[in-house]
């Protein structure tokens, strides 16, 4: 891996802190049969790219369909109001995308688990992607592409919600979140534009390809240091809450 130190323009500690990882991974390998890992590991970025279509196609009614059906002002009219009904809507996204993302996972790679077992659950994730430093075990990397992918799904609901909610349009919601999908797979960032590209690798498809793997690029949190997926996942979270709370907010100005 350091020969691509030079190339991600890396700091002395970013350096330091991937060479102590690599110490950490066990030699020499014992090479186990993976074909079935290495083809879900492959496959987790297409089925994000799937649920998102999915869930933003799915979701982009939540909100405007109210002004499509004509509903509004019979909400604002029942006995609970508009405040449960904005969590209630919020709390059904969330879990409608989780249960999207979570179907869309097992029913793209149970038939790798099915015809090949959990052959090579054990062994270094260096023999699926060669060049991480990451001193996983192919199982592992696989459960936490699993975390990360779930996150994902979670928070594209919660994009599609707040779309729905701000530009009262289903059409124009789902077009959005399809038109930036697209965006998102063929635009690139060069490198030496470290922080723009690196924020490019943090959106939830490209981070589940196996080049954020290999990305060693580091954010810096006091003295810690944060991984591609470690950033992802906390970023992930806080992207969630605060779109929930875009949402509501937006939610509850119209016609109070």
């Amino acid at each position: 891996m350091g020969g691509g130190y030079d190339y991600f323009c890396l700091s002395d500690a970013e350096k330091e802190y991937w060479t102590s990882n690599e110490a950490k991974i066990p030699k020499p390998f014992v090479w186990k049969t993976n074909y079935g890992l290495y083809s879900m590991r492959a496959n987790i970025s297409a089925s994000m790219t799937l649920a998102i279509f999915l869930i933003g196609i799915c979701l982009s009614g939540i909100y405007a369909g109210e002004l499509s059906h004509r509903t509004e002002d019979l909400i604002l009219c029942t006995k609970t109001g508009k405040e449960t009904i904005a969590a209630a809507k919020l709390i059904s996204g969330g879990l409608f995308s989780a249960v999207v993302g979570g179907i869309l996972f097992i029913a793209v790679n149970s038939p790798h688990v099915i015809f090949n077992g959990f052959n090579g659950w054990d062994t270094a994730c260096q023999l699926i992607i060669p060049f991480t430093s990451y001193p996983y075990t192919s199982g592992k990397m696989v459960l936490v592409c699993f975390g990360v992918y779930m996150l994902a799904s979670v928070l594209a609901g919660a994009i599609a919600m707040f779309l729905s909610c701000v530009l009262k349009n289903m059409v124009a919601s789902a077009g959005v979140i399809c038109g930036t999908v697209f965006v998102d797979l063929f635009f690139t960032i060069p490198h030496r534009f470290r922080v723009l590209s690196q924020m490019r690798f943090l959106t939830p498809i490209q981070v589940l390809i196996n080049g954020s793997m290999t990305d060693p690029r580091l954010v810096h949190i006091g003295e810690h240091f944060l991984g591609t997926y470690q950033t992802a996942a906390i970023l992930y979270v806080v992207l969630i809450c605060v779109f929930c709370m875009l949402t509501y907010q937006a939610y509850m100005r119209v016609k109070r």
